[in-house]
């Protein structure tokens, strides 16, 4: 039976997880900082701009940064551990984060979260990081057997 081609034979789904919770990072880091950056401003009552920003945005934009740091520490812990056997604990955490990526990208959708210019990118872009990180761990969590076919 051929070995993978990734390292440890596992056709190299570790190392696409260690790209997607990266990219997933990124992708956290750009909505948080636009939420925040685009609800920060708003008008008083004499018509002038202040700085202020509402608790909605506030929460929405710290949860999707607080996301994308646990994101890229998973990362740097995954390229870590990287050869060692534990790809079923690593694959079942990047199903979590693909269900809260899947859950934000539909927030985003249908405009629960606040409003920003970037959501056009934003949205579709948590939806398929989400959905590959589904995938992905759930590769991850096969067993080596199975893995080595592929």
């Amino acid at each position: 039976m051929p070995r993978g081609i990734g390292p440890s034979g596992r056709n190299g789904v570790g190392l696409l997880g260690i790209l997607l919770a990266i990219g997933g990072a990124l992708l956290d880091f750009y909505s948080g900082y636009q939420i925040l950056a685009q609800s920060a401003m708003t008008t008083n009552d004499m018509g002038t701009m202040v700085t202020q920003y509402t608790p909605s945005a506030l929460a929405w934009g710290a949860g999707i940064i607080a996301l994308g740091g646990v994101l890229l520490i998973s990362a740097l812990a995954m390229g870590i551990s990287f050869r060692i056997r534990r790809m079923k604990a690593s694959g079942a955490l990047m199903i979590l984060f693909g269900v809260v990526m899947l859950l934000i990208g539909v927030s985003m959708y249908w405009g629960i979260t606040p409003m920003m210019q970037g959501t056009a990118l934003s949205a579709p872009g948590m939806l398929v990081v989400g959905a590959l990180m589904i995938f992905n761990g759930a590769s991850m969590r096969r067993p080596r057997t199975t893995m080595q076919r592929f």
